[in-house]
């Protein structure tokens, strides 16, 4: 007889944690999500509504890991200004690859890091650009994307908002940079130099000029995203970097041969 409670006891508590497990993981199985992607190539190369890229991959790659569908998740090229308000705003949202600076860390989840990119202002090399200080930085016309890294340091440094040219959209700052519009851009020389060549204009003739911080890039989700989910994900991350594969690389390290990127870490 108490050979037989016991059965029952132990039968209990293993029904019970079935129970109380499986939602978790029904609740990732079936994660639907909205992912924001925002022109950074070669991390996310957006052509029409096709995102392709290093990113893209690689998150694939962390799904497929985690036993996750990413068809299920829309993909979606956004400015940078609109991928930032959803990505607060609304639910069930992963964005990438955003920079994972104190300002925004409270605000959304993370899953990373992708990876790393020195910040810069870029500008002709025909120009002859002399920068040492901020101070110097404010004789110029300086060209920004609205809500990006880059952009909030420049602030953070006493550049007025005022004087910063804003926009949405990368591009629109390369073309006003070619006709002397304005002087420099803050951005990152690895994704601009990509949208020149896109453009049939020359990188050859950029340089940085000012380097104003560096940067870890992340996958972003909404504050929503359950905490458990997120902890597969970056156990996903961290098994890519780390596991090597017959080849002797990393699928990481393969997916940087892959897109011509240097290993940032």
């Amino acid at each position: 007889m108490r050979a037989l409670g016991i059965i029952r006891v132990s039968l209990f508590i293993y029904f019970l944690l079935a129970v109380l497990h499986q939602p978790i993981f029904a609740q990732a199985a079936e994660y639907k999500c909205k992912i924001l992607a925002n022109s950074t190539p070669p991390l996310s190369i957006v052509s029409g509504n096709t995102v392709t890229g290093f990113s893209i991959d690689l998150l694939r790659e962390i799904f497929d890991r985690a036993a996750l569908d990413l068809s299920k998740c829309d993909i979606t090229p956004v400015s940078w200004a609109r991928g930032i308000h959803e990505l607060q705003n609304m639910r069930h949202r992963i964005m990438f690859s955003v920079a994972r600076t104190p300002e925004r860390a409270a605000h959304f989840k993370w899953v990373g890091p992708i990876y790393r990119f020195n910040m810069s202002l870029i500008g002709k090399k025909f120009n002859q650009f002399k920068i040492s200080s901020y101070d110097d930085v404010k004789r110029y016309n300086i060209g920004t994307l609205k809500q990006s890294a880059p952009e909030k340091i420049l602030i953070n440094n006493g550049i007025s908002a005022n004087k910063l040219k804003r926009v949405t959209k990368v591009i629109v700052n390369i073309r006003k940079l070619e006709h002397g519009r304005i002087d420099l851009v803050a951005h990152v020389l690895a994704p601009l130099k990509y949208e020149m060549r896109e453009l049939h204009l020359n990188p050859d003739d950029y340089e940085e000029v000012f380097i104003i911080g560096s940067t870890e890039l992340y996958y972003a989700f909404s504050l929503d995203t359950p905490d458990s989910l997120i902890q597969r994900l970056q156990l996903s991350m961290d098994q890519i970097r780390k596991e090597r594969q017959n080849n002797g690389k990393t699928f990481y390290q393969d997916l940087l041969d892959k897109y011509h990127l240097q290993d940032p870490f």
